[in-house]
């Protein structure tokens, strides 16, 4: 879950103050996974690993890439900054030679954390403004904005906007943190189609 029950209370909002700390816990859990399945992420650190063929390029799963733990060839380590590279901000690891690497298929097996260290705040507000539209049901309320002070948040109330409009504002404000679907890559691709042509 990315947000606890006990943060509802600094956003004021009347419609969770009849609920229990169950019902709110569970709009919780179910918000914060359709939040993660929407954006194609996970907002928590989280351990994943797979395998796959070999490729001096190979992009991870699962992102943001946080750190990798370990690579394997046939599960034997790789060096880091050695055998491979790690490039956090492209979600990408680098091989270091792949020709010296006999077996292909499935040889690789990475390590590594993806997601986010802490839940960003406007992602938190998302998951406060979708618990809002459920519990209210079609009542078109007005939903909570941000301002931000030196990682303080305060919120205010905006005017009134329609069930659309609410539901565009929470994709919109989720869109900044959706992840690309994995497509792995393959050596040599461009120059077998610079061939064909």
């Amino acid at each position: 879950m990315h947000l606890k029950v006990e943060e509802l209370k600094h956003y004021q909002i009347k419609a969770f103050e009849d609920k229990k700390p169950e019902e709110l816990e569970a709009l919780i859990s179910i918000y914060s996974s359709m939040v993660d399945e929407y954006c194609n992420t996970c907002f928590k650190e989280t351990e994943h690993h797979f395998s796959v063929d070999v490729a001096s390029k190979i992009p991870v799963m699962r992102t943001p890439l946080l750190r990798v733990q370990n690579v394997l060839y046939k599960q034997q380590p790789f060096v880091e900054n050695e055998d491979y590279y790690v490039y956090e901000d492209r979600n990408l690891i680098e091989l270091e030679d792949t020709s010296r690497l006999k077996q292909r298929k499935k040889a690789i097996t990475i390590h590594y954390t993806y997601g986010f260290e802490q839940v960003p705040a406007s992602v938190k507000k998302a998951i406060v403004d979708l618990m809002k539209l459920h519990i209210e049901g079609s009542s078109a309320n007005a939903l909570i904005s941000q301002e931000s002070f030196d990682s303080e948040y305060s919120y205010t109330k905006n005017m009134q906007k329609t069930i659309e409009q609410l539901q565009q504002d929470i994709l919109s404000s989720l869109d900044l943190y959706k992840q690309k679907k994995y497509v792995p890559m393959e050596d040599n691709v461009g120059e077998i189609r610079a061939r064909l042509i």
